[in-house]
Parts: structure tokens; C-alpha cells; sequence
């Protein structure tokens, strides 16, 4: 099961403050250019000074508030990976392989010759270790 850390590099601490600022003003923004809403964008603006207000002076609240905000972002991101990793999955792969199926492709040369000797694959000369450095 994945858990949320409880233990913050200062560096971590130290990049949230500015990246918090940045990303409620983004919203702030969005709020007011794509849904003409300047009241509710004038709210998200004082929220997210407040709590970068917050941030800042009283040192002791740091750790908590970026534990607050993963905890709090935590199961967007859990969703979206899942939702990719699905995508992905059934858009790109499943129909490869249905489509190497219906075809009868055998990539791994797996399938059984009951009149072969050997299933040894003889391969050429090995190459120099140096054509490797040749690529262009």
C-alpha cells in the first residue's frame, strides 16, 4: 500500500512557498480569465496569500501544510496515474497484441516445429565493441 511520507527534506520545504504562490495565482487567474468569476478569483488569491503568509512567518507550520497539501492532492494524482496507466493500456497495447494474435505473429519465436532438431537460433559474427561508439 503507498503512505504518505511524514518526513521533509528542507529543500522540499523551502521550493513549496514559491510554488504554492505561482500555482494559486495560475488559479486565481484561470478563475477570472476562462470563467469571467473576478469574486471567486479575488478569493483564491486571499486563501492561498494567506496560507503562503502563514507559511512563511511561522516556520513550525511548514512541515504540516505541505503535509496537508500532498495529503490533500494525494488522490488526484492516484486517479490520473491510473487513468494513464489504463489508457495507455487498452488504446495502445491490447490492440497490438489482439492485432498480433489475429495474425498469428510470434515475436519470441515460440512456437513449437515438431520437425525441427533444435530450437537453436545460430546468429552471425559478433560485432566490434566499437561500432557501438559509431551511431551516426
Amino acid at each position: 500500500m503507498i503512505t504518505l511520507r511524514k518526513e521533509f527534506s528542507r529543500k522540499e520545504l523551502l521550493w513549496f512557498g514559491p510554488l504554492f504562490a505561482l500555482f494559486g495565482g495560475m488559479i486565481g487567474g484561470f478563475a477570472k480569465w476562462r470563467f469571467g468569476a473576478p469574486e471567486l478569483a479575488q478569493w483564491i488569491w486571499i486563501a492561498s496569500g494567506l496560507i503562503i503568509l502563514t507559511y512563511h512567518l511561522v516556520p513550525p507550520f511548514r512541515k504540516w501544510i505541505f503535509a496537508g497539501w500532498l495529503a490533500a492532492v494525494f488522490p488526484i494524482g492516484w486517479i490520473v496515474s491510473h487513468v494513464l496507466l489504463a489508457l495507455v493500456f487498452y488504446l495502445l497495447v491490447f490492440p497490438i497484441g489482439l492485432m498480433m494474435r489475429l495474425f498469428r505473429y510470434d515475436a519470441l519465436k515460440r512456437r513449437l516445429n515438431p520437425k525441427a532438431e533444435s530450437y537453436w537460433i545460430k546468429r552471425g559474427q559478433a560485432r566490434d565493441p566499437q561500432d557501438y561508439f559509431r551511431q551516426f
